[in-house]
Parts: structure tokens; C-alpha cells; sequence
């Protein structure tokens, strides 16, 4: 999660080329709890260590950005070297969210339209919940919604806990949702039908979602579940970039964006089954004939690639395929003569 908060800030830094006077926003909004004889910290001391070590450096996450945590469990010091420093050295000290103050602060923040990272449960109750519907969803904040199989089950149970559910996806998903699940007892069928649920409230937010599944080693079952969603086409590119080292793939190299997902490997023996594969990007290019002919491979990806798991090189051998199968052309975009080995820069001929 560090690795993905640090290039979406220098996205918004050197990328944007913003002024360090204006901070960005570090929000963790998990609700934090005591676990035995030590304190679930979550997020907030690798993230505040991470500040200090980059202080006086050239980008420096210590000036520019200001973290707020919904969470009274905060360490007094953090290990920035040899030694552990105190947080006063950080240049915006941590705001608990816990008060009610600081929570219009983050409003009033958030709907200045400054740049927000922000890590939230969607089926917490109180405060979390409240902000992702009354503010979050309608602002440009970029989000990374991280919930567990227990959490759903107890969302999909009896009272108030289902609530925070009922109000992302709507009464009549969540009635569809707990229908289907009270039918079909397959863990992953039942992840099948309902992230999508999720996919369709943040596309029409505006928001391009992409979810990640960590599964149980050997198990086949999903542990916890990521959705990170941007309305930003250059952040969502770069957080895929970088979930790419983490991902299981399929036999045909389409990348399935979770990890132990043993229940994607069965759905090879019935490809038809499968929403995104090379077969199935194979045809949909060829419906978009009139759209990508003479785009380069590397346009056709960026433009065609948002909103699914495919990558560059998926792109590179669907035409190729293609080329084989005589739909296509793969065409050197410097001398305009049909070659047989494509480069993400080739140019792509249809062949009516």
C-alpha cells in the first residue's frame, strides 16, 4: 500500500507539478483496535517512518503531505533511523479523526478539491461510512475500499450491520445480492456476482475501479478484497502498473488481479465462462474495427485496457493472432510496410 501511496504522489508532485506549499492528503479511515497486549496500528507508523525518511530529500513526503487517521491508537515516536524520532519532527502532524473539528477540516478539504489518497472500509458503520456517501464518492479523492470475507458475511446478515452495504450498492442490489447468496454457497461465485455490484456504483460516481483479490494459500477462498478506484486515468495506470508483480495470471497471460485465485484456473477448462480472456479481446477489437484501424498498439491499449484486466502485451497478442488468422495487419509506423514481429508502436490495419 506504501509502494502505491508513493507514486501516486509523485504523480501528483512531479507529475502535476504542484506547489509544496499545498499539501496532499494521507486519510486512513480503518478503525483501528486494541488486539490483545498490542495496538493494531494499521497504517499509521510505516506511513509517518516513511515521512520522516524522506525529509530534506527531493521528494519530500514530510513537507507535503498531511495525514489523517481515524484512530486514537497513534505511536508517540516513529523509527525514522537509528533511533526512534518523535512525531512533533513531522512538518503537519497527524489528525485524529476521532473529533468532530477535525472531521469538518477533512470536509471542507476534501471539498476544495485537494488531492486525496483515502483507505476506507465500505461496510463500516459511523463515521467511515457516512463520509464515503455523504462526500467521498462525490469528490476526486482516490480510493482504496479494503474489506474481508468476514466483514461481507456480516454484512449480509441480519440488523443494522448489512446497512453500510445496502447504501453503496442500492436496496435493490443488496436485496439481488442476499437472494443470490442465500442460493449459491460457492465463495467464488458469490465474489463474482457481487464486486461488480461495487465496479458499477463507482463507474457511475465517475470513478475507474480495479479489484484485487488476496486469496488463502491452497484454500481457493478470498481473504480480503481491494477496489481502488480513480477518477484519474494517469493514477488508475499507474496503481495497475504497479499490482501487476502481485497478480496471478491465466494460461493465455491475462492477468487476473489477485492473488491464490485458485477458481480462475478452473475457469480455463470453460473459457466461455470467462469475462476477460485473449479470445474474448481478440473479438471485441475486431467490433471496434472502424475505431482503432491505423491506431497504433499502444493507443488501442490506453484507450481500450480502462475498466478491464488487460495489459500491453495481451494487446501485442490478440494482433498478432489476428494477423495470423488474415483480419489484420500489423504495420511498421516508420516505413508503413506490413511486418511480422509488432512493437507497441506498430499501426494496426483491418482487414475488411
Amino acid at each position: 500500500m506504501l509502494k502505491c501511496f508513493s507514486a501516486w504522489h509523485v504523480l501528483h508532485y512531479a507529475g502535476l507539478q504542484r506547489e509544496e506549499t499545498e499539501s496532499v492528503l494521507f486519510v486512513d479511515l480503518l478503525e483501528e483496535r486494541e488486539t490483545g497486549q498490542e495496538h493494531a496500528l494499521g497504517t499509521a507508523h510505516p506511513v509517518m517512518e516513511r515521512l520522516l525518511q524522506s525529509t530534506g530529500k527531493t521528494i519530500n513526503l514530510n513537507a507535503t503531505v498531511s495525514t489523517f487517521f481515524y484512530s486514537a491508537l497513534l505511536p508517540e515516536t516513529v523509527a525514522a533511523g537509528p533511533a526512534p524520532a518523535p512525531t512533533e519532527e513531522l512538518v503537519h502532524p497527524p489528525v485524529l479523526l476521532q473529533d468532530t473539528g477535525n472531521q469538518q477540516l477533512l470536509a471542507e478539504l476534501l471539498a476544495a478539491e485537494r488531492p486525496a489518497f483515502v483507505l476506507l472500509n465500505p461496510l463500516e458503520t459511523g463515521y467511515p461510512g457516512q463520509l464515503l456517501h455523504e462526500t467521498l464518492l462525490q469528490s476526486s479523492a482516490d480510493l482504496c475500499l479494503l474489506f474481508t470475507a468476514a466483514n461481507l458475511k456480516q454484512a449480509l446478515g441480519k440488523g443494522k450491520a448489512g446497512k453500510p452495504l445496502q447504501d453503496f450498492i442500492g436496496e435493490a442490489s443488496f436485496a439481488a445480492v442476499k437472494e443470490f447468496f442465500r442460493k449459491e454457497k460457492s465463495q467464488p461465485k458469490r465474489e463474482d456476482f457481487l464486486l461488480p455490484a461495487f465496479e458499477k456504483v463507482l463507474s457511475e460516481k465517475g470513478f475507474r475501479p480495479l479489484p484485487f483479490r488476496v486469496g488463502l494459500p491452497d484454500s481457493g477462498l478470498t481473504s480480503h478484497y481491494l477496489v481502488f478506484a480513480s477518477k484519474s486515468r494517469a493514477v488508475y495506470k499507474k496503481i495497475k502498473e504497479l499490482l501487476l508483480p502481485y497478480t496471478d495470471y491465466q494460461a493465455d497471460g491475462v492477468p487476473v488481479f489477485g492473488t491464490n485465485q485458485h477458481h480462475q484456473q478452473q475457469l480455463l477448462l470453460f473459457p466461455e465462462l470467462n469475462r476477460f480472456s485473449l479470445l474474448n479481446l481478440m473479438q471485441d477489437l475486431l467490433t471496434k474495427a472502424s475505431v482503432y484501424n491505423y491506431k497504433s498498439i499502444d493507443k488501442i491499449a490506453d484507450d481500450h485496457s480502462l475498466a478491464t484486466p488487460y495489459i500491453a502485451e495481451n494487446y501485442q497478442q490478440a494482433f498478432e493472432k489476428l494477423r495470423d488468422q488474415g483480419k489484420v495487419q500489423i504495420i511498421n509506423n516508420r516505413t508503413m510496410q506490413p511486418v511480422k514481429k509488432s512493437t507497441q508502436a506498430s499501426l494496426i490495419k483491418f482487414i475488411s
